[in-house]
């Protein structure tokens, strides 16, 4: 686990055979629980998924944290892209 403590943010690495075997984790007890209690200190949650050979596990915090970084440029990127085609339709509707 890593905190970003200032941020509220909190992450956490690990590596699972399919994202159906995650989620019944994270559903299942004490996860669901222990999650519900830890959300009065947190943002938001929310998982970032990536493939990577078993030979090439464990993967280091550094390598996770420059995918993350990649991840949140990205979707950065596609809420700035929705941003512009909103002002975009409100202009062909005459509203902008």
């Amino acid at each position: 686990m890593r905190a970003r403590g200032m941020r509220r943010t909190f992450l956490t690495l690990s590596a699972w055979e399919d994202r159906s075997a995650l989620y019944r984790f994270a559903g299942s007890e004490p996860h669901r629980s222990s999650s519900r209690a830890a959300a009065a200190y947190t943002k938001e949650a929310g998982f970032v998924f990536w493939t990577v050979p078993a030979s090439e596990l464990p993967i280091s915090w550094a390598e996770a944290e420059r995918r993350l970084a990649e991840a949140e440029k990205e979707e950065e990127a596609k809420k700035e892209a929705r941003t512009e085609e909103e002002k975009e339709e409100e202009k062909r509707e005459g509203h902008g």
